[in-house]
């Protein structure tokens, strides 16, 4: 690679360098060009090196992880909405801790905690948009710590 200009003595000079002909500029043209690209590159690097260790530090918030085998623990106040049955779920727990109580088990989480009292349900809920309590492994209505 050159600076455009080369050194030689068969050619008629100034200062001891002669001008630069089509296939010298072509020539810095193309060293140019690598240069630029290498910076590019080091620059697309520096920002794919940064998006990731913003998206390490981006994760979601533990209240809308979904848990992979689609248990849930849920507590809260047992509520009546529109007909069905759910918990009014404690601040912590998981966003879909409010599912619909189905009819089946409706009776099963009565015959333990009343409208308005705190209760604690655990199974398998599922669903896509309105989500619903498809197995109640265990109701518990939990003791007041007074």
């Amino acid at each position: 690679m050159g600076d455009g200009f080369r050194k030689r003595s068969t050619h008629p000079t100034v200062c001891g360098y002669r001008r630069a002909n089509r296939s010298d500029l072509r020539e810095w043209t193309t060293s140019m060009n690598r240069i630029a690209t290498l910076a590019m590159a080091g620059v697309v690097a520096t920002c794919l090196g940064a998006g990731l260790a913003l998206a390490a530090t981006d994760k979601p918030a533990a209240k809308f992880v979904w848990p992979k085998d689609n248990r849930f623990t849920c507590r809260g106040i047992l509520a009546e909405d529109q007909g069905s049955l759910k918990l009014t779920p404690d601040q912590n727990m998981l966003a879909w801790c409010d599912a619909d109580i189905d009819d089946k088990d409706g009776g099963r989480v009565l015959d333990v905690c009343k409208l308005g009292d705190r209760c604690e349900i655990k199974g398998t809920i599922r669903g896509h948009g309105t989500f619903g309590w498809v197995e109640i492994k265990s109701i518990v209505r939990p003791v007041s710590s007074k």
